[in-house]
């Protein structure tokens, strides 16, 4: 079902024009780096760096950071707004190419979110396109395939689909929910082949809905199966991704697998102890594997799941840091790589031995990032 449009408040145009600068084309202002941990580059070294592997942070503060995985040095710091007029978004998103990282602000009068991409040759952030609603739009991920922009909403279930080349044109679809009770998405996902986003919600409702591309239009999870109020299509609580032709989820304790339905199949212990609330992993599906990492308030523990494990007699998971702990975890699966965020910290871990590759201190809280080759 497509949600209505809603018509920009004069107040937001006006803000939206103070977001551009006055360099041509509406690029933002390019200020310079500040002090943050690594070296500062001059414009050469920049260029001497693009072979290696990359990592850009979003940070609170309405800024995006770029970092080398190895040895953590700073290539750039960029401001995305002014902070009268924005709040952060929640997520990055890289293109299929590498070419570009995108990013949301949501504006201070909650009722229009802007998408912002920042060129990884220069590191120049321009803003794209504006999303118009009663409700704000801070989550975003990237098509793999055609680099369309997926955007959803922070309250209840809606989405925004944005094609860069037509940045211009938004389509919206929406599923049914009470944006007094769905009033906290913890996630928001996309599938491989981009025929399912998927939420995580938190609070009054947990639980995980879906959406599902049906001819031309996504059309929600309760439309072909029954669905539970308050809990949504899949059982969970905290992070849920797109694994083979379902999910997996976490469920507060577990990590399930979940099949096309919603109904669960697979149940893995994390390795992380009962004092663990445990809503934050990352998983490989082509190699059958998912890390998961405790909070740092309630330990220091950095798991691997084997998701092929077949028998209960053997534990699924093996211990891969007794010293690091984070809010999110982020994996580049062809480098092999982890990246753990912790406040105003990213620490990058090697995959397949937990050996800390690099530690990497921000300017501030890290919101988000991805892996850049490049």
């Amino acid at each position: 079902m497509r949600a209505p449009l809603v018509k920009p408040a004069l107040l937001f145009i006006l803000a939206l024009g103070s977001l551009l600068s006055s360099r041509a084309g509406g690029t933002l202002s390019k200020p310079p780096i500040p002090a943050v941990t690594g070296q500062h580059p001059t414009a050469g070294d920049t260029v001497a760096t693009r072979g290696a592997l990359r990592i850009a942070a979003l940070l609170e503060g309405r800024r995006i950071a770029v970092f080398q995985t190895a040895g953590g040095a700073a290539l750039a710091d960029r401001s995305l707004g002014d902070s009268s007029l924005w709040n952060d978004g929640s997520s990055l998103g890289v293109s299929p190419t590498g070419d570009h990282v995108f990013a949301t602000l949501v504006a201070r009068s909650r009722d229009a979110t802007a998408i912002v991409r920042m060129d990884l040759a220069d590191y120049v952030v321009q803003q794209t396109s504006v999303i118009s609603d009663s409700i704000p739009y801070p989550w975003l991920a990237v098509g793999p395939r055609s680099g369309r922009l997926f955007i959803a909403s922070g309250i209840g279930f809606r989405i925004a689909v944005v094609a860069p080349a037509r940045a211009s044109t938004v389509s919206r679809y929406s599923a049914q929910r009470d944006t007094a009770l769905y009033r906290q998405v913890t996630w928001f996902g996309i599938s491989p082949d981009e025929r399912r986003v998927f939420v995580s919600y938190h609070g009054a409702a947990t639980g995980g809905d879906w959406m599902e591309l049906r001819g031309a239009s996504f059309v929600a999870c309760n439309d072909f199966i029954q669905r539970i109020v308050r809990v949504g299509c899949v059982s969970a609580h905290g992070r849920i991704e797109a694994y083979g032709r379902g999910f997996a989820a976490a469920t507060g304790q577990a990590l399930m697998l979940v099949d096309s339905g919603g109904n669960m199949t697979r149940r893995f212990d994390t390795g992380l102890g009962p004092r663990v609330h445990f809503m934050e992993f990352v998983s490989d599906f082509r190699s059958q594997v998912a890390y998961a990492i405790a909070p740092c308030h309630s330990g220091d523990v950095l798991s691997r799941i084997s998701l092929a494990d077949s028998t209960s007699l053997v534990p699924a998971f093996r211990y891969l840091s007794r010293a690091i702990c984070g809010d999110r975890i982020v994996a580049s699966n062809d480098a092999g790589l982890l990246a753990v965020l912790n406040g105003a910290s990213i620490t990058i871990v090697d995959s397949r031995t937990g050996a800390v590759v690099s530690r990497i201190t921000t300017p501030a809280r890290v919101l988000d990032v991805v892996f850049i080759r490049g």
